[in-house]
């Protein structure tokens, strides 16, 4: 009789225990995005984006807004947790391993791009930077996103080296946005 009563009294606190993983398991897998403009003057902005959300296709930063003619730069880095078994972390820009061909890519849209592109090839074929359209149509604002095929466990939780250790000493992901305003 008092073993039973011991385990009752223990049930209780084992749930309370469950119910806690369940909570850290689920915000483990969210983005913690942050978004600070580090330089703002009349010529020149600069933004950046730490830990961008990668558990969506695209996400728009209304707080990043462009003007007409304006010549944009960008710099990316860092990694991202894919989920899965084993080594789960993949850079951001440019990931290497099974499937890489086309998952895992972080995506960038400007207005006058006409979509998302991976931020890899955007760096490759705009080297000294984009100039925006003078009539760019579409919103205005920075765009970000990820390819993948299931985002429900993407985030920044649980870091390892990678596959084929492309993460190791590799931080979250990360993006700046250097915006050099037209002269009038």
């Amino acid at each position: 009789m008092g073993e039973t009563i011991r385990k009752q009294a223990m049930w209780p606190t084992v749930a309370l225990g469950a119910i806690t993983i369940i909570i850290l398991t689920n915000k483990q897998a969210e983005c913690g995005e942050k978004v600070e403009r580090t330089l703002d003057e009349p010529a020149v902005q600069i933004w950046r984006i730490d830990e961008p959300n990668v558990r969506q296709r695209d996400t728009q930063y209304k707080q990043v807004t462009f003007k007409p003619g304006d010549k944009v730069r960008i710099r990316s880095g860092g990694g991202v947790q894919t989920g899965g078994r084993g080594k789960t972390w993949k850079r951001y820009v440019d990931p290497s391993g099974k499937n890489s061909d086309h998952l895992y890519h972080g995506l960038i849209q400007l207005p006058g791009m006409g979509g998302l592109t991976r931020i890899q090839d955007f760096l490759r074929n705009h080297k000294d930077g984009f100039i925006l359209p003078e009539k760019p149509g579409g919103d205005l604002t920075l765009h970000l996103g990820y390819e993948d095929d299931d985002y429900s466990d993407n985030g920044y939780w649980g870091h390892d080296d990678g596959t084929e250790d492309q993460c190791k000493d590799v931080g979250p992901a990360w993006v700046e946005i250097i915006i050099v305003r037209k002269s009038p």
